[in-house]
């Protein structure tokens, strides 16, 4: 995996979000979506560093639904 898409731990814990220029591989892809979504979350969450409270914390969010293409396959 590219080093683009590493967090900025200790700066804002969030993810970089990679330059595209199509539409099937760049805004559409996996990781443009993963960082974009990374970020949208609320800050609370980003900072969890035990993955039981995290995955719980996302379990119970009603944040916006994403409509990223991996989201909308799944509905």
């Amino acid at each position: 995996m590219s080093g683009d898409l590493l967090l900025g731990i200790g700066y804002s814990n969030t993810a970089v979000i990679p330059k595209v220029r199509t539409t099937r591989y760049g805004i559409s892809s996996f990781r443009f979506s993963a960082a974009r979504l990374w970020n949208y979350l609320p800050q609370n969450f980003r900072d969890q560093s035990n993955y039981n409270c995290f995955r719980s914390l996302v379990s119970a969010w009603s944040g916006e639904c994403c409509a990223c293409s991996c989201c909308s396959a799944a509905s």
